[in-house]
């Protein structure tokens, strides 16, 4: 076995590295999952925006706002 030159990278715990890389991995998963995860919300809601349901939806809850009471309580069966 070689020895380290003073100031070098000291030898790895043979015994914390695999929970430790396997740990930093499920961390790393977990925060590309959401990446993910929030740039297929945003996607969606450019494509609503961008749909032409969206503009008469906008343009008709603006000029008649009981349209979007009536539609909500028919959505909930009241």
């Amino acid at each position: 076995m070689e020895a380290q030159p003073p100031g070098g990278p000291a030898a790895p715990d043979p015994s914390g590295c695999p929970k430790d890389s396997d740990r930093q991995l499920r961390l790393r998963l977990c925060v590309l999952s959401e990446i993910l995860s929030t740039e297929r919300d945003y996607v969606g809601t450019l494509r609503f925006l961008q749909s032409p349901n969206a503009l008469l939806t906008i343009v008709v809850v603006y000029l008649n706002p009981t349209v979007l009471v009536l539609a909500t309580s028919t959505v909930q069966g009241v």
